[in-house]
């Protein structure tokens, strides 16, 4: 009678473990998955979209999610997530945000890939993210009416709509997409809208990311000039 009871423990033991070590083989790492190359622009511009090439490879488990990261400085300010099919070159973009205390500087953008057992892999590549200097900017008034806006001389990044228009008034300032003439193929111009954000202007997400309604803003507080 007790070598059966013992028969039986150890039974149930051999089959907790199995379970358990089954629970937690799903979970393991199998496979492998392989960046076999990342490329893009050394270069982009703040509202931009920064656009990629990337070949992956897997080994054993189907390769299925990538993404990726753009970081200012520490602070992780944009990603982008991409579903895959199978082994292969895909292209991407992520977006490099328009904000207006970050300085002229190089920027981090991190692939990240991973099978279905969660194997994975990364890359990094370093971009030099500049503010970029609009020729013009349009100052669009709630009915639709359109004002030029031109540098102010000597005040980098100010801008002056110079023909006459109400004190108080609804509108957002529209940046058109930005190209250096350099006819990159890496770099793709967002057009930009500036509107109203706690008093203070602000852009808006361009059309390329999922937005918020966009914001309106008050002329009075920006009469002689605006800066983006």
């Amino acid at each position: 009678m007790r070598n059966r009871f013992l028969l039986g423990m150890m039974a149930l033991s051999l089959i907790g473990m199995t379970s358990c070590k089954d629970e937690i083989d799903q979970f393991d790492d199998h496979g492998s998955s392989t960046i076999v190359s990342f490329v893009g622009s050394e270069k982009a511009y703040m509202g931009d979209s920064i656009t990629f090439d990337f070949e992956v490879k897997s080994g054993g488990v189907k390769i299925n999610q990538a993404k990726v990261q753009l970081y200012y400085g520490e602070e992780m300010v944009s990603e982008a997530f991409y579903s895959l099919k199978a082994d292969g070159k895909y292209s991407g973009k992520v977006l490099a945000p328009y904000q207006k205390n970050t300085p002229d500087g190089d920027a981090k953008v991190i692939l990240r890939i991973q099978n279905e057992r969660f194997s994975n892999d990364s890359k990094e590549m370093t971009v030099a993210i500049e503010r970029p200097k609009y020729q013009t900017l349009k100052l669009v008034a709630a009915n639709g009416k359109e004002y030029t806006m031109t540098p102010v001389p000597g005040k980098e990044y100010e801008y002056k709509a110079r023909e006459a228009f109400p004190a108080d008034m609804e509108a957002s300032i529209i940046a058109p997409a930005y190209s250096d003439g350099t006819n990159n193929p890496y770099l793709q111009g967002n057009k930009l809208q500036f509107g109203m954000d706690n008093g203070k202007i602000a852009s808006m997400p361009p059309k390329v990311s999922a937005s918020k309604p966009q914001a309106m803003m008050k002329t009075a507080s920006m009469k002689s000039h605006s800066t983006p």
